[in-house]
């Protein structure tokens, strides 16, 4: 399931290629590759690729929320505070995420992917 949550990037990816945001369109192809590999595979090497595109894609969800304003920035501050939450919530309490079932596992990480595609697309589109 998490592989085709994953493709979910690729929704803001054409939107920003289609609004001329190469940058945008780059991190999110990116994001959408090494999330794919990392899901497919589960390597250690693909897993700290992936980590380096989710870290990229959110300090850039950012930089583009900075530029359109204190409403814009709010658009991926929600997105993330609530995907930190999940992910990190899950993690200490071995709920979530990170649940020991994994299909609710899954569930909660296929959320992830697509609160952060919907938002970045929203981001893209305000910005």
């Amino acid at each position: 399931m998490l592989v085709y949550t994953s493709f979910s990037f690729l929704i803001p990816c054409f939107y920003a290629y289609q609004k001329n945001h190469t940058a945008a369109s780059t991190i999110l192809a990116s994001l959408t590759g090494t999330s794919v590999i990392y899901h497919t595979y589960k390597h250690p090497l693909t897993y700290w690729l992936d980590q380096a595109a989710v870290y990229i894609t959110v300090f850039s969800s950012f930089v583009y929320g900075y530029n359109g304003g204190f409403a814009v920035c709010m658009i991926p501050t929600l997105g993330n505070l609530w995907n930190t939450y999940v992910y990190f919530y899950g993690h200490r309490n071995k709920s979530l995420v990170f649940h020991p079932d994994s299909k609710i596992g899954d569930f909660w990480h296929g959320t992830i992917h697509l609160i952060s595609a919907v938002s970045y697309l929203l981001l893209l589109y305000y910005s």
